[in-house]
């Protein structure tokens, strides 16, 4: 049995949201470090991706106060979907 043909798709617009909060990539790895105990690891992977801003949610102080990975995946899954919004409604905007 021979599969349907196949419709061709083209990308036309590709975009992403981020929270509005940057935080220095050294601040980043202070905060990883003392989250996970680990600052040589978080210092490697830092130096690695050669990144100098990241964005957050949350303010530093908020992000520790969170504790758990638990709590902060909870966190993400209610700020996610208004990111997804943001980003899809840029990229509708820009077709017209």
């Amino acid at each position: 049995m021979y599969a349907p043909a196949m419709n061709r798709v083209r990308i036309t617009n590709v975009t992403s949201a981020h929270p509005g909060r940057r935080v220095r990539q050294e601040e980043a790895v202070r905060l990883i470090a003392e989250m996970s105990g680990d600052g040589r690891r978080a210092a490697a992977v830092a130096r690695g991706t050669k990144i100098e801003t990241r964005a957050i949610a949350l303010s530093a102080a908020e992000i520790m106060a969170l504790g758990t990975i638990e709590s902060r995946n909870l966190l993400y899954h209610e700020i996610a979907p208004g990111m997804a919004f943001d980003a899809s409604s840029c990229s509708l905007a820009d077709t017209d």
